[in-house]
């Protein structure tokens, strides 16, 4: 068993494995439209279980039922022992704010992962901060080894703006001597618009910029991918009047 994709179910465990999604030698692992794990500890079992796992896809679900009650709070508790996943190469997650946050401070990316897609499909009201605080610990060194690497024709880089979210995009060279995984890359998780050897990163937020809540966000964004703003990289959507109001 390689690969599962399950769509429309509620798969709580609560205590009780399921065991065909612990196979030690499953490599693709897709929820979408599911009710996943019943608790933050229970989806790190479950992946700790699975150690050759190279994509997980997350969307539109409800990935943990019972959310800790402080999660959302600007001062997170420490995640201890984030579970290890030392073979993904593709992760796409499409879920609401504090899900996506809780999931990814519960895992460790790998430094080879090469292709990440990330779709935030609300944002808190003080997006901004809670950025800071719940998602940026987790995507910073993945963000800075992307601001470090040097402008050249085969690198892609893009942030478009529009009053309903912001969408940045960036090709991510693959280390000398390592090979594109067979999943890197697959269905949603790139648009045409990849490198050519497929490593890529995609981040999308939905939110308004013209609102205060929605430049925090963007704010917290530009210090931690200032090369994101350099000269002909940036995309303003809409009509002349809202590509002026949204430039300022």
């Amino acid at each position: 068993l390689e690969e599962v994709a399950i769509m429309n179910a509620k798969l709580l465990q609560r205590g009780e494995p399921i065991p065909f999604l612990r196979a030690q030698t499953i490599k693709s692992l897709s929820f979408s439209c599911c009710s996943v794990w019943a608790n933050v500890e229970e989806m790190k079992e479950t992946l700790a279980c699975i150690p050759e796992l190279e994509e997980l896809r997350l969307e539109h679900s409800s990935i943990i039922d019972d959310f800790p009650p402080d999660w959302n709070s600007l001062e997170p508790p420490n995640v201890v022992a984030p579970v290890r996943l030392t073979h993904l190469k593709n992760l796409w997650i499409k879920v609401d704010f504090f899900e996506m946050a809780l999931v990814l401070r519960h895992m460790s990316l790998p430094k080879h992962l090469q292709t990440l897609g990330l779709h935030f499909m609300d944002s808190p009201g003080d997006g901004g901060a809670h950025f800071k605080a719940l998602v940026l610990p987790a995507l910073s060194p993945i963000l800075s080894e992307i601001s470090q690497l040097p402008h050249s024709p085969l690198r892609k880089l893009k942030l478009s703006i529009s009053t309903r979210s912001f969408d940045f995009l960036a090709s991510k060279p693959l280390h000398p001597g390592t090979t594109l995984s067979r999943y890197a890359g697959r269905e949603r998780v790139l648009s045409n618009e990849r490198a050519s050897d497929g490593a890529f990163v995609s981040l999308k937020v939905d939110f308004d910029p013209l609102t205060p809540e929605g430049c925090s966000v963007l704010s917290v964004f530009a210090d931690a991918v200032s090369s994101a703003f350099s000269a002909g990289s940036v995309v303003l959507g809409g009509g002349l009047d809202m590509s002026v109001a949204l430039s300022r």
